[in-house]
């Protein structure tokens, strides 16, 4: 019998566990376009297995196929303090997955002819000003708006989402800032455009965005534990707690950990969304049968947003299109404070994992990768390591740079050349630094890449990292060592070491990122690039969040 995150557990909660971890007979066989291989729990739970022990942070998760529930399970703890165990019912943060239910929430009200998607936002929040080319609904909801990042523009304005901050005081705040680029003119991730969506909703309804998305998503669907978090006070049971990493480990070599939670920020819309796996897998079986909207709702839904260039973007109504091994995915995924979360569906197979965790370290898109793997194995095709990149070394000037994505490779300067490609749920590295390729050159990585004058805070990684600097100018502090970073430099980050980033441009900044070997040769680097190397710095007690996404 598996145990929860505990040597010994009570009866009832060891039953509990017990009939989670079991798959629901016959449902895989019955829904579907095609017969799934269906794994051992123990092959499941084995992807989990780092959580599963005493005083550990954990995760939820959620199968799904055909729509229907065919695995659950929780790992580790939801909160530390009472050592409650986590459960596919823990009510739990879902970040920016949140966006999804705030743009079906437009969509619904486009079907019900309350708003159209191509109004000028004005038309429904008058205090915006006006623009020589008007910024539309839709063009909120897939983030070519231009409308700046609420939490880049609440810390210009010295304001923290530690703070009590009122809607009507950020409708204040976004409507005096200035578009970051013309309406349409190109995608950037924006928490703004979807705060501002959930005023339209409401303007649009005569409902906040927490009452209309309960009467006409929640309540329809049976999603009893969710709902949109508007009032800091509000008691929500059976609510997760969130954590980071604090430096070092316990007795016996259990983790430590402090809390990473923020009372106080309540506006909906970019985020704010609470909900539990049993919940969000009712949600899945919605976009197979529908029971919202009409068909034309779904239509919507995956309506993916153009640019004025005439450019189609991956990005719908919150929903992304990629791939995995030749499979079509449909994901979204939200981190805030220390809350994880990660979806993936694979529309085709109609198979679907969902992870939701409470420690901000934790990658929940890697456990979704990996357990649709298990299920979809026989599907997917092999990883193709022959199409690595293995890059010779090249010559081009760092503009140049600006051409590569994070698909193909990235390369900087005239002395290094990174390569990459995701294979099964790692991110493999060849790394060329002249004639030398870096030792343990299987590292986790990627191109990294943050918003004009943003910031991210409040990270702090048990490994060993680096980050090569493509372009721009970047804020860093590391412990207590504050400095600048700009183009054609490395910085490498100890282990637990709380490391901040602040944008100083006006342009999107991109590193490549990658996580070192403990035994790495840094000297590759020697004569190429400025190495940071700080002390590792005991975490401050109370840590702020990393932007939401």
């Amino acid at each position: 019998m598996r145990i929860i995150g505990v040597a010994v557990v009570p009866m009832f909660v060891a039953l509990a566990a017990l009939l989670m971890a079991a798959p629901v007979a016959g449902e895989a066989q019955e829904a579907g376009p095609a017969a799934l291989r269906l794994p051992a729990p123990d092959e499941v739970n084995a992807v989990f297995a780092q959580f599963d022990k005493p005083g550990s942070v954990g995760c939820a998760l959620g199968v799904a196929h055909g729509g229907r529930l065919i695995y659950k399970q929780g790992y580790g703890y939801a909160n530390l303090d009472w050592d409650l165990p986590m459960s596919p019912t823990t009510v739990v943060y879902v970040g920016s997955i949140s966006k999804q239910f705030t743009a079906a929430a437009i969509a619904l009200l486009a079907h019900q002819g309350k708003l159209g998607l191509d109004d000028d936002v004005r038309e429904h929040l008058p205090e915006m000003p006006r623009r020589d080319a008007p910024v539309t609904v839709r063009q909120l909801v897939h983030h070519t708006s231009g409308v700046p990042d609420m939490y880049r523009v609440m810390r210009e304005n010295g304001l923290t989402t530690w703070d009590l901050f009122s809607r009507d005081e950020a409708l204040d705040l976004l409507s005096r800032q200035e578009l970051d680029f013309p309406p349409g003119d190109r995608y950037q991730y924006s928490n703004g455009g979807y705060f501002l969506l959930s005023m339209i909703v409401q303007r649009a309804s005569g409902q906040t965005l927490r009452e209309y998305a309960r009467d006409n998503i929640f309540e329809p669907l049976g999603m009893d534990d969710t709902h949109f978090h508007d009032d800091p006070v509000h008691i929500v049971r059976n609510r997760a707690m969130s954590y980071m990493p604090a430096e070092g480990s316990g007795d016996e070599g259990t983790a430590r950990y402090i809390q990473s939670y923020q009372g106080n920020f309540a506006l909906p819309g970019a985020g704010g969304l609470y909900s539990t796996v049993e919940d969000l897998v009712r949600w899945d079986r919605n976009f197979l049968d529908n029971q919202l909207g009409g068909p034309d709702f779904m239509e919507v839904m995956h309506t993916k947003g153009v640019l004025n260039s005439g450019e189609t973007l991956s990005y719908a109504f919150a929903i992304r299109e990629d791939g995995h091994r030749g499979l079509r995915t449909l994901e979204h995924g939200g981190s805030f404070m220390g809350f994880k979360a990660h979806y993936v569906r694979f529309p085709d197979q109609q198979l679907s994992t969902w992870v939701m965790c409470n420690m901000g370290e934790i990658v929940p898109q890697d456990f979704a990768i990996r357990v649709a793997e298990l299920y979809l194995a026989d599907q997917m095709s092999a990883p193709d390591l022959a199409t690595w990149q293995t890059p010779s070394p090249i010559s081009r000037s760092p503009q140049d740079d600006q051409s590569q994505s994070s698909e193909a490779r990235a390369a900087h300067a005239n002395a290094l050349d990174l390569g990459w490609q995701n294979v099964g749920s790692v991110t493999r590295w060849n790394t060329v630094i002249g004639n030398d390729t870096i030792p343990d050159g299987d590292l986790q990585g990627g191109l990294w890449e943050i918003a004009p004058r943003a910031i991210y805070a409040g990270h702090v990684h048990p490994v060993p990292e680096f980050y090569v600097m493509l372009d721009g100018r970047i804020e860093w502090a590391l412990g207590t060592d504050t400095f600048i970073a700009e183009r054609g430099e490395v910085v490498y980050i100890a282990p637990n070491t709380m490391h901040r980033m602040v944008n100083l441009t006006d342009e999107v900044v991109r590193a490549v990122w990658g996580r070192w070997a403990p035994d790495g040769d840094r000297s590759v680097f020697d004569g190429q690039y400025r190495f940071v190397e700080p002390p590792p710095v005991q975490p401050p007690e109370a840590v702020s969040p990393v932007q939401e996404q």
